[in-house]
């Protein structure tokens, strides 16, 4: 079985496929563009927010976490009247 591999590495066409094949791929990887480092794939490659930014969106997500309960019966208040045409 090595005896077959071994010939096979000898054979002068299939040497000259396999290094224009290598030339073949060297060209297509020199023609792709530079890797955009600019763009981030992981949580950890972010850089840290500016501090007003930070702050900013702290209350951004505090604002839609917050029930406004007066916002909340006026909408209730609402619907109920406009369902009131349905009323026995």
């Amino acid at each position: 079985m090595s005896r077959r591999r071994h010939s096979r590495n000898k054979d002068p066409l299939k040497q000259v496929k396999i290094k224009i094949e290598q030339a073949k791929l060297a060209k297509l990887e020199a023609d792709l563009p530079p890797p955009n480092k600019g763009e981030f794939t992981r949580y950890e490659d972010l850089p840290p927010l500016p501090v007003e930014d930070r702050e900013r969106l702290e209350q951004e997500l505090i604002d839609m976490l917050t029930v406004d309960e007066d916002k909340r019966k006026k909408e209730k208040h609402d619907w109920y009247m406009s369902m009131a045409h349905w009323a026995p």
